[in-house]
């Protein structure tokens, strides 16, 4: 899965290669629901592979209650409400998952406490069987049509995961695949007579009992009722609020607003009615702040009502469809609606299909901050090197529901690869000192809990730390003291997003607090004992901190980003912490990401470009003139 990537220099000022695309997936689909299996599946476009599967096990393993079931392609629900790229079914206890056709295995990842198998079963088809507990067979295989490659995950008594993902390298028209192509429902691509099988079983156990009392299986949502479901739900609805939305992913962090919005205008055989669900990018749900319910819309005068299991709020709204991806300006509250948009406004943007997760560190350890990127659903890295001439190594770790993380964890003066899940508390770390051997650590943090990794104790070793924004509780596990957990500080509450940085250039990390509302800043300086110092009213509302070494005095500099104006302000600590400004460099499409590119010990203004999957770096050791490249 490696690909070579080269900068060249241009004018002196701009970098620039050409290998992976840009990751723009065409809008419109070119497959639909399939009348021949009363639009249980769809049909596949003249590019599909060749390639059919059959079922991976007997359809009589295949459970249908209250304990399992499936969850069809493209479903939102559970931690999932952006749409499903992969497939949920469950098999009756012992059941072990069997290869959907023949094939050569090319991987067999371990992401946190499951492994994933990958299978190439020719004619630019990859199956990957997840949730494996314990894996059958071995890289490089060969594997016959429904052999044996793996015994799923019981996460109860009453069922094993039959979990599933599909690529099809041939297509551009869902969920854009590492490497090209895109996730596709397993389900389209099964022989006629394992689907027709597996159709009527479906209408018999799921939805004949929905439609005689009501009752739901396991994984069943009437508005989303089917085997496939169209993933990308605004497409097709310019002007509607049906769609997947997602808040810059700038703005990300547990609490409220919520960073996925989901809205479902459903009308099927089996509903019509509106749904709506909102939730953290972390998957955690049940949250006060999250959404569970139905809605009223009133397009004519830009109206919601929202009835939240918790509440009924009332909201205005505008639909944008002017940009690339359409944007969802909203604002509710209980009792009235707002009389307009105040700075409690949410804009939300259209999902994108080709999601990837901006990082910055020096993975190959020659003082010079490399661009990565993560694809969540995956868990696939890309990281372009500096000290090989910006050459793209690629690796596999995480996945669905695991924020990545950068830092050196072992001290040898590189980047290591991490994966936290805020769901289980789970850490994945590949150590770059040892072959990038895997180690992890379990139940530290969890719903609730952000990383704040830094080094607290001065050793070279990055500390895995975590930050509860509920209570301001702080806790950090010690590199030079044998990993002991320490409850470092109870400091902040809601309303603040944590940062560890060091401030007053003793060598540690000190624990620090940002106020996204009133732009109040509160550091705990350990070279003074902890004791508190603050800033004032530097920052607030649109405002994200990106504090860093930007004079290379040894010392954190505040500093703040507007991803509205691509406004920049630096409080400079060797000047008495006077204000260093840059003005128009980035914007709504942009996400900051800090570093020290050009190896100068100054830390550099930088963005990353979602929408074309571009880097901008103002290079201190050029002048601050503009770098870019396109990942």
């Amino acid at each position: 899965m490696q690909q070579t990537l080269i900068f060249s220099l241009i004018a002196g000022l701009v970098l620039s290669f050409s290998g992976i695309g840009n990751g723009q997936v065409p809008k419109g689909y070119i497959a639909a629901p399939d009348p021949d299996y009363d639009d249980f599946t769809w049909t596949l476009p003249s590019t599909a592979s060749s390639v059919r599967l059959s079922l991976p096990t007997d359809i009589d393993n295949f459970l249908f209650n209250e304990y399992g079931g499936i969850g069809g392609y493209g479903l939102c629900a559970g931690g999932h409400i952006e749409g499903l790229d992969h497939v949920w079914i469950e098999f009756i206890p012992g059941t072990p998952a069997r290869s959907w056709a023949p094939g050569t295995v090319m991987d067999i990842a371990l992401n946190d406490q499951e492994y994933h198998i990958w299978i190439d079963y020719g004619d630019n088809l990859i199956g990957i069987h997840m949730e494996i507990m314990t894996p059958y067979v071995s890289v490089g295989q060969t594997v016959a049509r429904g052999q044996e490659v793996g015994m799923g995950m019981s996460f109860n008594t009453n069922q094993t995961s039959g979990e599933m993902a599909l690529i099809d390298l041939g297509r551009t028209d869902g969920n854009e695949a590492w490497g090209g192509g895109c996730y596709v429902s397993p389900f389209d691509y099964l022989r006629d007579a394992d689907k027709q099988i597996l159709v009527n079983a479906y209408k018999q156990n799921v939805i004949q009992p929905y439609q005689n009392d009501g009752t739901r299986v396991w994984g069943f949502e009437p508005q989303q009722p089917y085997l496939t479901n169209k993933l990308r739900l605004h497409d097709d609805n310019a002007g509607k609020l049906t769609g997947v939305w997602y808040l810059p992913a700038s703005n990300w962090f547990f609490g409220y607003p919520n960073d996925i919005l989901t809205i479902i205008e459903a009308d099927n055989p089996y509903i019509t009615g509106n749904i709506i669900k909102s939730q953290d990018w972390s998957g955690s749900r049940g949250d006060a702040w999250s959404l569970h319910g139905t809605c009223d819309v009133d397009y004519a005068f830009g109206k919601i009502v929202i009835y939240d299991e918790a509440a009924t709020y009332y909201g205005i709204f505008v639909i944008d469809e002017t940009g690339d991806r359409a944007t969802l300006r909203i604002e509710y509250q209980e009792h009235s609606y707002p009389s307009g948009f105040s700075t409690n406004a949410l804009i939300y943007t259209e999902r994108e299909y080709y999601t990837y997760i901006p990082l910055a560190g020096d993975f190959d350890g020659d003082g010079k901050t490399d661009p990565a990127l993560y694809q969540e659903l995956s868990g696939r890295w890309s990281v372009m090197l500096s000290a090989g001439r910006y050459e793209i190594a690629t690796t596999t770790l995480g996945g669905s529901g695991y924020n990545p993380i950068a830092k050196d964890f072992d001290g040898d003066g590189k980047a290591d690869l991490g994966v936290y899940n805020e769901t289980n508390g789970n850490w994945t770390i590949s150590l770059s000192d040892s072959g990038y051997g895997v180690v992890t650590l379990s139940n530290f943090g969890g719903v609730g809990y952000v990383t704040v990794v830094g080094d607290y104790d001065g050793d070279g070793k990055a500390d895995p730390a975590v930050y509860h924004e509920a209570t301001g509780s702080w806790e950090v596990k010690v590199s030079g003291n044998s990993y002991a957990s320490v409850a470092l500080l109870n400091f902040g509450n809601a309303g603040y997003s944590a940062l560890a940085l060091d401030f007053d250039g003793d060598g540690q990390a000190d624990p620090a607090l940002y106020n996204t509302a009133s732009g109040n800043w509160i550091v705990k300086l350990s070279g003074s004992d902890y004791t508190s110092t603050s800033i004032t009213s530097f920052g607030g509302a649109g405002y994200l901190q990106v504090a860093g070494m930007f004079d290379g005095d040894n010392r954190a500099d505040p500093a703040l980003y507007n991803s509205s104006n691509g406004n920049w302000s630096v409080l400079l600590s060797d000047s008495n912490y006077l204000a260093a400004n840059l003005a128009g460099f980035g914007g709504p499409d942009y996400t900051a990401m800090v570093g020290d590119y050009d190896g100068d010990g100054l830390v550099d203004p930088a963005l990353y470009q979602e929408s074309t999957s571009t880097w901008f770096v103002k290079l201190s050791a050029s002048g601050y003139t503009t770098a870019t490249a396109t990942q």
